[in-house]
């Protein structure tokens, strides 16, 4: 293995395979550790830069062996597959791609997610912007040919893996594939992310408007860093565990005294008795997050069907379609006028159903409106994950807006503190945050500024719980802010995650309990209150889950203002339009083997330009232009003015 690893402060496990461009005959490295410090300060992870051998003296499949090599020596190193991400621009993308193909052929094991940045997808050129992007671009056609021809060096230009275009993508793991609307590559990352999509892979497409190959290294392209870590570290995306023996992800108290739990993958609900017996019941595509109604049963979010849906104690099961398709909801709670409310993340709309289905929808101010509850007021409280900002909403429509004073906040989990206020974690920013009923914001910022806090609740000692996303850690703060951390027990390497096997301690899933001994009593054993090694997501809203992939819920957090223009059926969401920051597209629900004319590949494209509150500043090396109030739906040009006042 060729190579050498580059990491910024403060990352931590996992790793980024790094496979830099240059036309598959060009090498930069002291360039190229610039761009892997960055990756590597974007990600929280140490990056290997690979070294791979140069056309025309060694043309394809030289460079893919030695991606394959280097892919294998880290995994010899003990970096568990899921914790790693194959990041590549340009040629290097183009090796990636191939990689995640051939990966997949020979069934050997692949990272947890992949970037391609500006990749050749068609070594043939037969992409239509090779033509309509001639001279706006720093490439084309001509240097093109030269790069396929040396590359191939005879190869077929209409075959994969050295074509990625012309192979099988179903299987791939959760992709992001950025390119610049004024690049000659355009379709060839396009129409990637497009069959991509209709295989059922997890694919988000970015598409930063006005600019060249190579966006990504010039002063406009520093959101993409940004960006990229967000779409690793957020976990507010659909969730979709990486195979059956994965565990389950929300957990709730059942009116009947059980624990009820989702299981995503196995499309399931599944429920455990006091006696320790786990009876799952089918109910439908990827249910989600659950909450007890006031009639008795349980209902649940389906994001990736897009439905609601409600299970009695007997198993029965019924599901409700809102209005809006495609509306991705995520967060669901009992209001005070006796219905369910829920949040329809990818269409920023918060949802009410009555007990018999009849459904209402109001728009939220924007910004993927992700968890929500019953505030102490009598109002709904939710997150507005991607505008940085808290949203309150009453039981006939109106709602408010609160930004929060970080700008990177990113809130996520919500809950009712005992102090009577609202408490969010803040996985953008490494903070807790408390809203109280009035609008006035609190933040406490973690020791551990690296850390992801996620899921929280409030605890019976009169604090508020909360766990860190990948950090292994369940954090404790008091309503005057004090905040202690409690590691949990290092994970072993046989786990398992099968909510019908057998452990120690009770059960494979669990309640995460307070920090004490891990099993105090064979009741509490018996109960399942007991820790569970691995990294905590939720405490009583989800339990650990082995290995995930994500996908975005359809928002772009820079500036909170997406501009969406239709799509045709079938194709990848490739949102454009808004200038910058770019703006961003969500392919496809997560999952193998899905049918090109599935209701996920004919998704309706049913788009709009809004404003939105007050967007995150922005930092100077990269200022925005106008106020968020006046954006519209068209292209601009940043100045250097300085970004809004909060």
């Amino acid at each position: 293995m060729h190579g050498d690893w580059v990491r910024a402060p403060g990352a931590r496990g996992g790793a980024v395979v790094y496979v830099h461009g240059g036309g598959f005959v060009h090498t930069m490295p002291d360039a190229e550790r610039v761009v892997a410090y960055r990756l590597s300060r974007a990600t929280g992870r140490p990056v290997l830069r690979v070294d791979y051998r140069l056309a025309p003296a060694h043309p394809y499949p030289a460079a893919l062996e030695d991606l394959l090599a280097a892919w294998q020596g880290v995994l010899d190193q003990g970096v568990p597959a899921h914790e790693v991400v194959f990041v590549g621009e340009s040629a290097g993308a183009t090796l990636v791609l191939s990689a995640l193909l051939e990966l997949r052929r020979t069934g050997r094991e692949q990272p947890g997610a992949a970037v391609a940045i500006s990749p050749i997808t068609d070594l043939a050129l037969t992409g239509a912007s090779l033509t309509a992007n001639d001279g706006k671009d720093v490439l084309s056609r001509a240097v093109l040919e030269t790069v396929s021809s040396q590359y191939l060096g005879g190869a077929d230009a209409e075959a994969a893996p050295q074509s990625p275009l012309y192979g099988d993508p179903r299987g791939l793991p959760p992709l992001l594939v950025a390119v610049g609307t004024d690049e000659v590559l355009l379709d060839d990352a396009r129409r990637f992310a497009e069959a991509a999509d209709a295989a059922g892979v997890s694919v988000r497409l970015d598409a930063y408007e006005d600019l060249p190959h190579a966006f990504h290294l010039s002063e406009p392209g520093e959101v993409f860093f940004d960006r990229l870590g967000r779409w690793l570290a957020d976990p507010v995306r659909e969730v979709t565990v990486s195979g059956p023996e994965a565990g389950p992800y929300a957990l709730v108290d059942g009116p009947d005294g059980a624990l009820w739990f989702t299981l995503v993958h196995q499309g399931a609900i599944g429920r455990r008795d006091a006696d320790g017996a786990v009876t799952v019941h089918p109910v439908g595509a990827g249910p989600t997050l659950l909450a007890q109604g006031p009639d008795g049963a349980l209902w649940f979010t389906e994001y990736g069907s897009h439905r609601i849906g409600r299970i009695t104690m007997d198993g029965d099961v019924t599901a409700f379609a809102p209005p809006t398709a495609e509306g991705g909801p995520f967060g669901i709670a009992a209001g005070p006028d006796g219905a369910m409310w829920f949040t329809l993340s990818a269409a920023d709309r918060i949802g009410r159903s009555t007990m018999d289905g009849e459904i209402t929808e109001y728009p939220a101010p924007g910004g993927f409106p992700s968890a929500l509850t019953a505030g102490p007021d009598g109002a709904l409280w939710f997150t507005l994950n991607q505008a940085g900002a808290i949203g309150r909403i009453t039981t006939d429509g109106r709602t408010t807006t609160y930004p929060l004073p970080t700008p990177s906040a990113a809130p996520v989990g919500l809950t009712v503190g005992p102090d009577g206020a609202l408490w969010f974690t803040e996985i953008g920013a490494g903070q807790i945050g408390r809203i109280t009923t009035d609008g006035e914001i609190t933040e406490y910022p973690l020791p551990d500024r690296q850390a992801r806090p996620h899921a929280l609740t409030a605890g019976p000692d009169g604090a508020v719980w909360f766990t860190e996303w990948g950090g292994n850690r369940v954090g404790r703060i008091t309503t005057d802010g004090r905040i202690t951390g409690y590691e949990l027990p290092a994970r072993p390497a046989n786990r398992t995650a099968s909510p019908s096997t057998a452990e120690p301690c009770g059960a494979p899933w669990r309640r995460v309990p307070w920090p004490g001994s891990p099993c105090p009593s064979s009741s509490a054993s018996a109960r399942g209150d007991c820790r569970r090694p691995g990294s905590p997501i939720g405490i009583m809203y989800a339990s650990i889950i082995t290995r995930t992939s994500y996908r975005t819920g359809g928002r772009t957090k820079e500036g909170g203002r997406p501009c969406l223009r239709p799509r045709p059926p079938g194709s990848a969401r490739t949102r454009s339009g808004s200038g910058w920051p770019p703006t961003s597209g969500r392919c496809g629900p997560t999952g193998g083997g899905r049918s090109p004319n599935s209701p996920g590949a004919r998704r309706s494209a049913r788009r709009r330009c809004r404003k939105s509150s007050p967007a995150p500043a922005i930092p100077p090396s990269r200022p925005c232009s106008a106020s968020p109030a006046s954006l519209r739906c068209r292209s601009r040009t940043c100045s250097t003015a300085p970004p809004p006042a909060r």
